[in-house]
């Protein structure tokens, strides 16, 4: 009680005289700071509190997200901040036999009229492997989010994710033989990325025909929500049933899918070595194409010479061709126009 007392009597008191001669200054009361001291007191215990928790909040966030995604996730969080998310050893799918996994993830978090979303995207070494059998593409796990039809039906587009990418490779099981990919790249997706890409099929089976280790290399680029590829494919021998065989080709490719991923418009030229069949043979083929992939229906036109062709009934020294084709969709004819 003394002590109270003594407190109270200070705090009502003036403060001691400044000199002899000047008037004593009533003292302001100073009982007004104490809630206020208190509700900073316990403003900072939450703080403290909540800094200290913030693993296991984000962790809680990230499992909600996650389950409503419908997602097998294991992860483990390296840090928590304000403004970026890093994780590590993700696993999507089953842990035997991922769908994908990332090495490392940081995730930026802009905030937008005052709500948080995913800024920058940097994925460091993912790993994603997947299927394409029967005309279906499938990446196990990852099928839930990449390939549900939104309402109404839209268009399929590129994420809106600003992402980058370091080391990052896939493998995809298919009817046409095993391809590995690896792309490296930074920017958004939808306008802006660029990077280098690589394609490489130890056996690529296109109809009756097998070709013997086919690599592409090249850049990628985003344009307005355009993919765009360019750069060589080399192959190195060519086999085909009834005996049709060819030396290693060059192909130079510059590709362009529409922003509804759908159509494709293609240019390029191809330089084989010899052809050998049983209807006859040629020591070397030089064409330029330029084609377009438009609702299922081929379009385009071949140039280019054949040197020294020889069948059972003629041979010629160059052979030169300029040629409009045509396929429709769904149909095995081939329509050829043009002049040799």
């Amino acid at each position: 009680m003394a002590d109270n007392t003594d407190l109270a009597e200070e705090t009502l008191m003036p403060p001691p005289l400044a000199g002899a001669g000047e008037p004593a200054r009533a003292a302001r009361p100073r009982r007004w700071r104490r809630p206020w001291l208190l509700a900073g007191g316990t403003l900072i215990v939450i703080g403290a509190g909540l800094w200290l928790a913030r693993v296991d909040l984000a962790r809680g966030i990230i499992d909600r997200q996650l389950s409503s995604l419908a997602l097998p996730v294991r992860y483990t969080i390296v840090s928590i901040g304000p403004g970026v998310q890093v994780l590590r050893d993700v696993v999507v799918g089953d842990p035997a036999r991922p769908d994908l996994t990332i090495e490392r993830a940081e995730v930026s978090v802009d905030y937008t009229q005052g709500l948080p979303r995913a800024g920058r995207i940097k994925l460091v070494r993912p790993r994603l492997y997947g299927t394409y059998f029967g005309g279906k593409l499938s990446f196990g796990a990852l099928d839930s989010v990449l390939f549900v039809p939104a309402p109404g039906n839209p268009p399929p587009r590129l994420p809106d994710y600003n992402i980058t990418l370091t080391d990052g490779r896939a493998l995809v099981e298919s009817d046409f033989g095993r391809l590995g990919i690896k792309l490296d790249g930074d920017g958004p997706l939808r306008g802006g990325f660029a990077g280098s890409l690589a394609v490489v099929a130890p056996a690529l089976k296109l109809g009756s025909c097998t070709a013997a280790r086919t690599t592409a290399f090249g850049k990628l680029t985003v344009d307005q929500e355009q993919p765009r590829f360019a750069g060589p494919l080399r192959m190195a021998a060519l086999r085909c049933d009834g005996g049709i065989e060819a030396a290693p080709a060059a192909i130079t490719l510059d590709a362009t899918l529409d922003r509804k991923l759908r159509d494709v418009r293609a240019s390029g030229d191809l330089r084989s070595g010899p052809i050998n069949a049983p209807q006859g043979r040629l020591a070397a083929l030089d064409l330029r194409y330029g084609v377009s992939l438009t609702g299922g229906a081929l379009s385009g036109r071949l140039t280019g010479q054949a040197a020294d062709l020889r069948t059972s009934t003629a041979a010629a020294a160059q052979l030169a061709f300029d040629t409009l084709v045509r396929a429709r969709a769904g149909s095995a004819a081939l329509d050829v126009r043009g002049t040799v």
